[in-house]
């Protein structure tokens, strides 16, 4: 009980915290309205508080300042993903590689994106494209993997897991979806 205690405790004081620097971030923006990475800062407060209508606020004022912003973007997009916008998560993940065509995390959201709207096929080319990118990042082989998966292509499904265990032995959901892999070859094998 002391142990939860404590955690409150120390959760309302961070949150405390992050809302005096919400505060004095917004007093900086008063006296410099036209500084784009003021909002962007304040806006990554917002989203870190699941606040994505404010976020997308400050990152939308963020842009306007600087259109080249391509991390504004990005994290736009984001804000636009969880709230399952998307179509707009799309354009700003896009808008974000048109700015930094190397930009691995937006190469691997719009992956996301199009997983989460089931079209595996196009969610495949952007992880190997974010995969070409950086190819020890165990996240961009499972999302793969769950692509492939998907598709039923449980070889390459595989393949990727065991790439994406590679990459990272502590992930356990890639350690799962193995597992499972596993378990459907013992059951369906001729």
């Amino acid at each position: 009980m002391k142990k939860l205690l404590l955690f409150i405790v120390l959760l309302t004081g961070v949150l405390f915290r992050a809302q005096d620097t919400i505060e004095q971030i917004s007093a900086k923006i008063n006296q410099d309205p036209q500084n784009a990475e003021l909002y962007f800062q304040r806006g990554e407060l917002y989203f870190s508080d699941a606040n994505y209508d404010n976020a997308i606020i400050d990152y939308t004022k963020a842009i306007e300042i600087n259109p080249n912003f391509g991390e504004a973007f990005f994290a736009r997009g984001d804000c636009y993903y969880n709230q399952s916008n998307y179509d707009d998560a799309l354009k700003d993940f896009f808008k974000t590689i048109v700015i930094n065509p190397n930009h691995e995390f937006a190469l691997n959201m719009i992956g996301v994106v199009y997983f989460s709207k089931e079209n595996y096929n196009d969610a495949i080319t952007y992880f190997n494209k974010a995969i070409a990118i950086n190819n020890t990042n165990g996240l961009y082989y499972k999302n793969l993997g769950n692509s492939y998966r998907n598709l039923k292509n449980y070889n390459k499904a595989l393949e990727s897991y065991n790439t994406a265990i590679q990459s990272d032995t502590e992930d356990t959901e890639a350690v799962k979806n193995r597992a499972e892999l596993y378990q459907y070859y013992l059951e369906n094998r001729d």
